[in-house]
């Protein structure tokens, strides 16, 4: 299709009002914005955490408790703790 074709048919459509309107709505405003999803205390929590993770150096415990089941089906329990510290930008220690 050539330029001055595609521009006829865009005249057209803009002459029968299709184009208009779409260039012309108005702007759809919030009345008030959305409350927040969290509380404060929780986007404290989340931020304090992001300033711990881009220390330089820090250090966090893990417990954790896995349960398998033996080969009577009796549920076993093995706890598992470790500390890891990591100091950037190289040292990752478990």
């Amino acid at each position: 299709m050539s330029i001055r074709a595609s521009l006829k048919t865009f005249a057209v459509f803009a002459g029968l009002g299709i184009v208009a309107p779409v260039a012309s709505a108005p702007a759809v405003h919030a009345a008030k914005p959305p409350k927040p999803a969290i509380s404060a205390e929780a986007s404290a929590a989340v931020a304090q955490m992001g300033k711990s993770l881009l220390a330089d150096q820090f250090s966090f415990q893990v417990r954790t408790l896995r349960v398998y089941a033996d080969t009577n089906g009796q549920p076993l329990h093995i706890a598992h703790s470790m500390k890891v510290t990591l100091r950037r930008p190289d040292r990752l220690f478990g």
